[in-house]
């Protein structure tokens, strides 16, 4: 059964916030992240419903159920990637892939030069698989006020600084 990324609707947000939950149980093994697993905070449906709308998230639909999603705001030259998760039952299948190949489209047909996101740094399913699609690592000392921003908000609401990381893929020019 082939995957479709389609941009998510209002009435995707539960299978969306379903599906942020379900894909958080992966870090009960990660040692120091294990308090992931039972963070229950998920962006409030409201909120989500307008990113929706907005056409800011994308979606995995694998036999008409929500497989995973990925939001992505454009800002600046970027287009930022707050959030991406998949089902853990439809993990390693390719569809998280496919969801930051749309992202990228997306960022192209805005004529945006690169992509951003920020990641737990040498989590398979973080740092490892975004390097694997062409995007690199930032040296604290390449952040824009953005990133670091970002990260610092991050920080603030738990997650262990030292941890994440801010990474970028670089969009070649067309036609050039």
């Amino acid at each position: 059964m082939s995957v479709t990324i389609r941009k998510a609707s209002r009435r995707d947000v539960p299978a969306i916030q379903e599906v942020e939950m379900a894909s958080r149980a992966l870090y009960r093994d990660v040692e120091g992240l294990e308090f992931v697993a039972g963070d229950s905070r998920v962006l409030p449906g409201e909120a989500m419903e307008q990113l929706a709308e907005d056409g800011r998230i994308f979606l995995a639909d694998k036999g008409g159920r929500v497989a995973g999603f990925l939001c992505a705001t454009p800002m600046d030259t970027s287009l930022h990637i707050w959030g991406a998760a998949v089902a853990p039952h439809f993990g390693r299948s390719g569809i998280g892939r496919s969801l930051f190949e749309a992202a990228e489209g997306h960022a192209r047909s805005l004529g945006l030069g690169s992509l951003t996101v920020t990641a737990f740094r040498e989590v398979p399913w973080n740092e490892p698989f975004l390097e694997s699609l062409g995007y690199m690592t930032l040296d604290d000392a390449l952040l824009d006020e953005r990133l670091r921003h970002t990260l610092d908000a991050e920080a603030q609401s738990g997650l262990p600084r030292e941890r994440r990381v801010a990474m970028m893929k670089v969009l070649p020019r067309r036609g050039g």
